[in-house]
């Protein structure tokens, strides 16, 4: 779902997806994100020691 209602006209529009977690917390965990712009897509993510 975008929020293209708040988006100045003329601007690109990039969806962002975010999640994390860490077991126990604090303690080792991790991350990702994946953003979307048209038919691009990109995934990061991250694996910390500690992610607290």
């Amino acid at each position: 779902m975008a929020c293209t209602e708040h988006a100045p006209e003329g601007l690109p529009i990039v969806e962002i997806y975010t999640d994390g977690a860490c077991s126990p917390n604090p303690g080792p965990g991790g991350w990702s994100a994946i953003l979307i712009f048209g038919e691009v897509c990109k995934e990061y993510d991250q694996q910390p020691v500690s992610s607290s």
